[in-house]
């Protein structure tokens, strides 16, 4: 990940406590759109399959779980025309987690910024690697080990991020340069990794839009005066996209064969509903049985030992 060259010691604005905290009331305020859901019955994309089975070479452990345990949904939002597929290790995770909760959870992200993300896993928590609780994988995936919202802000942050480069650009680093501190524990610990100051200081502003701008009785009253150069450039870079409604063009391909892998390209509203004819739900996968394991290239993003106020 693009790093700022050198180190800067500056002070948090928040706690951990108080930085999770703005999710946690973004989730408790902003309602998912209506969806639906069916499961697919022995079929998964490959992506799934690999990463479920993948050795963690420190826990001697799958990430996930054998194929046979591995269950698949497709989630339809009414606000987008295009499918998610969801893939669990049965109801293996823990935290209050069911298939619903972590639907409706995905469906309070803007629309455009689902749109980005490709596959959502559910892994066991006894499973997860020892330094991390999530992934953001370079496939525009993510990989829950447990239900945390504020952990799937984060990671659906970096793909947002990955995509558009925003971390990387000059206004970002001169920002972070100028301002007197930074959002939060886990973004001083990682201030040589742009990235994940980003994704930080993207939740603050996420919070701004959600609740405090929109007058839900933000419950937040901490000055943020002094990374407000962070957040304007956040704002200019990612406002405008995210309110808008979904755009077609930012919808990722699945990791599945067949025609049902493709973006809707004639997207219309049916009684308020997003549709599509020319997706076929629940293709064939006749090739997963010879399909060969690979090792990917994943980013670690998170990192929780338990202590109150820091994540690693």
């Amino acid at each position: 990940m693009p790093e700022t060259g050198k180190m800067l010691v500056k002070p948090v604005a928040m706690t951990w406590k108080q930085h999770s905290g703005l999710s946690a009331e973004i989730r408790a305020k902003v309602s998912p759109p209506e969806n639906r859901w069916t499961q697919w019955l022995g079929e998964t994309p490959k992506v799934c399959v690999e990463k479920a089975n993948e050795i963690n070479s420190g826990t001697k452990k799958r990430l996930g779980c054998e194929t046979p345990e591995l269950s698949t949904l497709e989630v339809f939002y009414d606000d987008a025309p295009s499918s998610w597929l969801f893939c669990f290790c049965g109801s293996g995770m823990e935290g209050g987690f069911t298939e619903q909760r972590l639907i409706d959870d995905f469906g309070r992200l803007p629309v455009v910024m689902r749109q980005h993300i490709r596959h959502l896993m559910g892994f066991p928590i006894e499973n997860r690697p020892p330094s991390a609780t999530a992934w953001a994988l370079p496939t525009a995936d993510i990989i829950l080990w447990g239900l945390d919202f504020d952990l799937m802000l984060h990671e659906a942050a970096h793909i947002l991020d990955n995509k558009h480069k925003f971390s990387s650009a000059g206004s970002f680093r001169k920002a972070l340069e100028n301002d007197a501190c930074l959002p939060s524990p886990y973004a001083s610990q990682k201030i040589n990794v742009t990235a994940e100051v980003w994704a930080e200081t993207f939740t603050v502003r996420r919070y701004q839009v959600e609740i405090v701008e929109k007058g839900k009785n933000p419950e937040s009253t901490i000055d943020l005066s002094c990374m407000s150069q962070q957040l304007d450039v956040i704002r200019n870079d990612t406002d405008d996209i995210l309110a808008a409604d979904h755009k077609p063009e930012y919808c990722v391909r699945k990791d599945i064969d067949g025609d049902g892998a493709e973006c809707c390209d004639n997207p219309h509203l049916v009684e308020g509903k997003w549709n599509c004819d020319t997706i076929n739900s629940n293709p064939s996968l006749e090739q997963l049985s010879s399909m060969e394991p690979f090792i990917t290239f994943y980013d670690p993003v998170i990192e929780n030992d338990g202590a109150d106020d820091k994540r690693s």
